[in-house]
């Protein structure tokens, strides 16, 4: 059962100035993916956690 659901949306640019919108729904199963998507996704949480730790 996932903790929270929420709705968002992608935007991709292609190599023409058109613009495409593709409407998703996002889950989150644990506390530790929450952790992840307020920090903006895996890579800059592990970089923070990183350099807090010294």
């Amino acid at each position: 059962m996932a903790l929270s659901m929420r709705a968002i949306e992608l935007l991709g640019t292609q190599v023409a100035p058109a613009r495409d919108t593709v409407a998703l729904r996002l889950r989150i199963f644990s506390r530790q993916e929450a952790a992840y998507l307020r920090h903006g996704g895996i890579l800059p949480y592990v970089v923070r956690r990183a350099v807090a730790d010294g």
